[in-house]
């Protein structure tokens, strides 16, 4: 078992570095639009809950953020070597298995004030657009685990 958790630090401190080389300077906010129950959720809860992307009212946010994993994933694997972990990440690839996950995001824009998203998010009693500082959220993103510690 030993063996086993080092080879996932190890996994996960490569996957960390790659995280790193695509992270791009983003802008300094990020809006979200949601509803009055949305955002009385986050304001309670002080956290934010994603929507299973099945439902998402825009597929194109999904399709664009698999196109940035498989980037990710495709950097990751290289120099990895023929082990469990690279075994996992190339059948997260697989059509087959992609289908079958049961994913949750939260979307996010660089833009305020967008009328397209005030039409598709919230609704008739309540619109409302957060502005987020974007150091502080990557400041308080949670940190990612290796599966097996």
């Amino acid at each position: 078992m030993e063996a086993r958790s080092s080879l996932f630090d190890g996994a996960h401190q490569k996957w960390q570095t790659t995280l790193d080389k695509f992270w791009r300077p983003g802008p300094r906010h990020l809006y979200h639009y949601t509803s009055g129950l949305g955002l009385h959720g986050i304001l309670s809860s002080h956290s934010m809950r994603g929507g299973n992307f099945a439902f998402m009212n825009d597929r194109s946010e999904f399709q664009y953020a698999k196109g940035v994993l498989w980037a990710v994933l495709d950097y990751f694997l290289v120099g990895t070597p023929e082990t469990v972990v690279r075994n996992f990440v190339t059948r997260l690839r697989d059509p087959q298995h992609v289908d079958r996950v049961d994913l949750y995001i939260t979307c996010f824009c660089e833009q305020e004030d967008l009328l397209s998203q005030w039409r598709g998010y919230g609704n008739e009693e309540s619109r409302y657009c957060i502005r987020f500082d974007t150091a502080r959220l990557r400041r308080t993103a949670p940190e990612v685990s290796p599966p097996f510690a």
